[in-house]
């Protein structure tokens, strides 16, 4: 339902000129209400993911952990999260 408006009452068969409309719209706002990964100390969001070293991709490689810079705090912050969680996420 968008704006009080259900899609379903707009269908003329196979011709929908309501629904190419609304499925942009749609898209649109369901980007804006993603969840923006943020600091754990400073909530400042987090935009720019940085490789992990040497370290992290050898030894550590069955962990999902990324590693993200934060512009705010100025220091590189580890984030445990999988791919699959990552998609929830918008990119600032």
């Amino acid at each position: 339902m968008f704006l009080g408006i259900d899609k379903n009452e707009f269908t003329l068969g196979d011709h929908t000129p309501f629904y190419n409309f609304y499925k942009p719209v749609e898209n649109f706002i369901n980007q804006m209400q993603k969840k923006t990964l943020k600091c754990y100390k400073c909530e400042a969001p987090l935009h720019y993911q940085k490789k992990r070293n040497w370290f992290g991709r050898n030894l550590l490689f069955f962990l999902p952990v990324k590693r993200y810079f934060c512009a705010k705090c100025l220091k590189d912050r580890y984030l445990l999260i999988t791919n699959e969680k990552l998609k929830e996420y918008k990119r600032v």
